[in-house]
């Protein structure tokens, strides 16, 4: 259990102090107690089960003793935690190009009434704190954790915040690039946080 932000904080630090640990923004359910279990990739539950990659459902499966589930969206349920993620993606307006996390944090708050009033938890993105060769990525990005008091809302506030901020001058249309190429096959909705962490199997 998570309860507030000094709780959040710990995690984090936890986290950050280890290498080989990560967290998902979501939980499944039934197991906040501190129940153990595996998290497989598909194919290698199928692969365990001996039956195809389509075939593996929802739920936990348990194999020689032990329980296993895929980090898929229907096998987790939003938490009362969220994530609101700026990166800066090919394509991003020079005006959305933000140098400071104050700058950000500002603009959110025109997307969002009261943001500035509410607690929150902001540290650097994860690929701005990666290192390659003993040096800094120079990349910028920044995450801001908040907690909610509906989180059964997330998926429908993640998509009318997307929505509203293309009314905006936050909200812009992402190219999509052919793998490998600066050939632009697509278009997609985006905006000063990224759309998809509103999605409970999100890994950070």
């Amino acid at each position: 259990a998570v309860p507030d932000l000094e709780a959040f904080k710990a995690i984090l630090t936890d986290v950050s102090e280890d290498e080989n640990k990560c967290f998902i923004l979501g939980y499944q359910p039934d197991t906040e107690p501190g129940e153990v279990y595996t998290l497989a990739n598909t194919r290698y539950l199928a692969e365990l089960l001996k039956i195809g990659y389509l075939d593996v459902k929802p739920g936990f499966y348990e194999i020689d003793g032990k329980r296993y589930i895929t980090r898929t969206k229907l096998n987790f349920s939003p938490s009362s935690w969220t994530l609101l993620d700026y990166d800066t993606p090919p394509g991003i307006p020079q005006e959305l190009l933000y140098t400071s996390p104050n700058e950000w944090l500002e603009a959110m708050n025109e997307l969002i009434p009261y943001f500035s009033k509410v607690g929150k938890v902001l540290l650097p993105s994860t690929s701005s704190r990666l290192t390659r060769n003993g040096k800094d990525n120079v990349k910028i990005g920044w995450h801001a954790y908040v907690q909610v008091n509906d989180a059964a809302d997330l998926p429908r506030f993640g998509n009318h915040l997307l929505l509203h901020s293309l009314t905006t001058p936050y909200g812009f249309m992402r190219p999509i690039y052919k793998k490998g190429t600066t050939e632009v096959i697509t278009e997609r909705k985006w905006s000063i946080f990224d759309p998809c962490v509103f999605s409970p199997e999100r890994l950070v």
